[in-house]
């Protein structure tokens, strides 16, 4: 009776082993270095815009909400800086966001039926 030679598939696993550790420090290392890419990407942003204000340092104007005390917009003197606004955060973001989804998800639904068009 011939015995099975075990020896050729243990090499042969050992060195699929050694292709996936390879391949699973690749990938880590690809990881990290998105991360810490994203991470710059943030702070680079987060230090060129404007900062969120205090209630108190609004224009009368834009105090609006008394309960709200933290986390405003400062008054923006351009389309462009409102505009990019709209990706920031601050007290107004969830209020924006719903109506632009709002917007988006019923603005079909409003075109057909009542035939209104934006």
């Amino acid at each position: 009776m011939l015995k099975p030679d075990f020896r050729a598939h243990r090499r042969s696993a050992s060195y699929g082993g050694e292709l996936f550790s390879s391949a699973t420090r690749e990938i880590s290392e690809v990881a990290s270095r998105v991360a810490e890419q994203a991470e710059e990407l943030v702070l680079h942003l987060w230090e060129q815009g404007w900062r969120v204000v205090h209630h108190t340092s609004l224009p009368l104007w834009l105090r609006d909400n008394d309960y709200l005390l933290w986390g405003h917009r400062p008054p923006l003197t351009s389309f462009q800086a409102c505009f990019r606004s709209i990706f920031r955060l601050h007290t107004e973001t969830v209020n924006i966001w719903t109506h632009l989804i709002e917007l988006l998800v019923n603005q079909p639904f409003q075109t057909e039926v009542w035939g209104f068009e934006i």
